[in-house]
């Protein structure tokens, strides 16, 4: 049962074995009130707008539960937990993320005995202001806290199908394969049948461990004894791979070790053309006559733009971006030349923002440039919110917008595609972010395509297919929900999209992609990226939803209800 505070607070329990509260921040408003029929008590308070200072006090009673956990809903600045006792404050804890709309932020829990008489929240340091709905405290372990708040109003979605544009393909939902280079993986049933399942169009062959020493290392492709490329194992590796209905990338991320004798993690400006040429050693072995479907997506080079560049520019140094073109030039030129067929690309780069480096590198090696690909990362802690996350998860717009202007104005009279063809939520492997691994990833996988294809890019492709830390499946081949999001954008979604809108501003995180499919159908994709549920209107027919509590198909009737962090793939009438 959930209970309301007066301006004195009054607690009331429920039973013993759990209780809620809600105090709403106007009752005891430390700054300006103001009107909003979303929240808590259809108001909500806005703080000075001066770092460390009090914003929220609460007088608390002695008969709390014996453990609760603290709810703030807020925007704005990190915010402060603090008990106070006989006038004494102790810290309890930080929020530091900053949403840009109302979410709640989770503190505890805490032993009754330490929030003491009080509790009050602190704004942190310089930054956005802060605005406060409400505080639950609770011993509830999953609390409702939607069911605490007002309704929000149904949204018109407004799609014109008379008006087909830009091609949606299955590239816009590609995939990296990271376990698929150790054969004993790659020819596994399970493992095939998934690829098959989620069906990418774009399949870009990247290990990390591709030029280790094969003799160590049973995904490595190299071996370092006789310094030369372990034949029989790349072609077991690719064999089953080649069958698969999909435009597959093959990625040489690096150099050997015997080719960077001073280990600064760049290739020695002396082996530039043996590296060429062990290149295009590894195209005649993969395209041989006699190895099968040919590969004919090259990719060189992988997340050397801070080796290269980025570093030397935070060091106030010159960089050495002339190096890594010429690599790529010297490497592309000497594979096509073993395969005339073949189209190169790159470079993979980790920082999608650094505007110097794209304009660069584009400029230099435009020539010989099929395609151009960048990587995006938004986090490195588990701990950051979901909120904070998800409001990011529109950040391939703005890099990938600039960068195809770029690629048109330096190539105006040949196309370069823009792949952003390595992403996901946290770049930390070690913290094993759950959010990589549950119905999150799905939704989170649906919003950068969403972005991806707006902003004028040729396809994307999520990290990765299958592993313990990122894949779409695990280890032992059991598919999580991204598997699922993955085989319905790709059997569902490729088509020719159409001007879709929700009539909501940008923080809701609400989006929508509409497309005419090929077979004369309409389809739209639904994301619910925001903090609140929300019902939309507008769309009748068949959809499928993966949320929370799993993936379920619903017949809609000109309205379908989004929880939050949900997709929705619809088949409409």
């Amino acid at each position: 049962m959930t209970f309301k505070y007066s301006l004195l607070p009054v607690i009331f329990l429920a039973s013993s074995h759990a209780a809620t509260f809600v105090i709403e921040a106007e009752k005891e408003p430390q700054g300006a009130v103001k009107s909003d029929s979303t929240c808590a008590g259809a108001a909500y308070v806005v703080a000075a707008d001066q770092a460390y200072q009090p914003i929220f006090k609460a007088t608390l009673p002695d008969n709390l539960p014996p453990k609760v956990a603290v709810y703030v809903r807020r925007t704005g600045a990190p915010v402060q937990l603090k008990s106070l006792t006989k006038g004494t404050q102790s810290e309890l804890a930080w929020d530091w993320s900053k949403p840009g709309e109302f979410a709640w932020c989770k503190m505890g829990p805490f032993e009754r005995t330490k929030l003491g008489e009080s509790i009050i929240l602190i704004r942190g340091n310089a930054g956005p202001s802060i605005s406060i709905d409400s505080v639950v405290i609770t011993d509830e372990t999953n609390p409702d806290l939607e069911s605490l708040l007002p309704p929000l109003p149904s949204l018109p979605i407004q799609v014109d199908w008379t008006k087909p544009g830009r091609t949606v393909t299955r590239d816009h939902f590609g995939l990296n394969a990271f376990s698929g280079f150790n054969p004993e993986i790659s020819r596994h049933p399970k493992y095939l049948e998934n690829l098959t399942y989620m069906n990418p169009g774009i399949l870009r062959l990247h290990y990390a461990g591709l030029l280790d020493d094969a003799a160590k290392n049973p995904a490595a492709w190299v071996d370092y004894k006789n310094q030369c490329w372990l034949k029989e194992r790349i072609l077991a590796s690719l064999a089953p791979l080649r069958g698969l209905p999909s435009r597959l990338i093959l990625c040489i991320n690096t150099w050997p070790a015997w080719m960077d004798q001073d280990r600064d993690g760049r290739l020695d400006p002396k082996q530039h053309d043996a590296y060429a040429a062990f290149c295009a050693e590894l195209v005649k072995i993969v395209n041989a006559p006699d190895a099968g479907k040919p590969i004919l997506w090259w990719e060189i080079t992988n997340e050397m733009d801070d080796r290269y560049h980025k570093r030397f520019h935070d060091e106030k140094k010159p960089d050495l971006l002339n190096e890594l073109t010429d690599i790529y030039l010297k490497s592309s030129a000497a594979m096509r030349q073993a395969d005339p067929r073949i189209k190169t690309g790159g470079p993979a780069t980790t920082n999608s923002y650094n505007i110097d480096f794209h304009r660069r590198f584009i400029a230099a090696t435009a020539p010989l440039l099929d395609f151009y690909s960048m990587h995006l990362y938004v986090t490195g802690s588990r701990d950051a919110p979901d909120s904070d996350v998800f409001a990011k998860s529109d950040s391939p717009a703005w890099p990938l917008t600039s960068v195809r202007k770029m690629l048109d104005d330096i190539s105006p009279d040949r196309k370069i595609e823009l792949l952003m063809d390595e992403y996901n939520i946290n770049w930390d492997w070690k913290q094993q972010d759950k959010r990589m691994q549950d119905w999150r990833s799905a939704v989170w996988d649906a919003a950068v395509c969403v972005s991806a294809i707006s902003a004028g890019a040729d396809g994307a492709a999520a990290w990765n297919e299958c592993d313990g830390a990122y894949g779409k499946t695990t280890r032992d081949h059991l598919r999580r929900p991204a598997a699922d999001s993955f085989h319905l954008l790709n059997n569902l979604l490729p088509g020719a999209s159409v001007p879709a809108e929700i009539d909501a501003p940008k923080s809701s995180g609400l989006r929508v992609l509409a497309v005419l499919r090929p077979d004369g159908k309409k389809a739209l994709l639904l994301i619910n990226t925001g903090t609140r549920p929300r019902t939309l209107t507008g769309v009748t027919g068949t959809a499928t939803m993966i949320r929370q509590q799993g993936m379920t198909t619903l017949k809609l009737e000109n309205k379908v209800s989004m929880p939050s962090l949900s997709l929705a793939v619809i088949e409409a009438d």
